[in-house]
């Protein structure tokens, strides 16, 4: 079984891209690297484009 069919939110681009903002934003809040939210939804947008 793959980890998209066991974990159906894994499917959903939105909630994954709300997943994936928040980790970094926590990350780099720990790492006292203050980024907007914001900003890191604008490069997210920018890196999906790209791939």
């Amino acid at each position: 079984m793959k980890l998209r069919e066991k974990y159906k939110v894994l499917q959903n681009s939105a909630s994954m891209k709300e997943r994936i903002v928040k980790s970094v934003h926590a990350t780099m809040m720990l790492e006292d690297q203050n980024v907007s939210v914001n900003r890191l939804y604008q490069l997210y947008d920018e890196v999906k484009a790209t791939s």
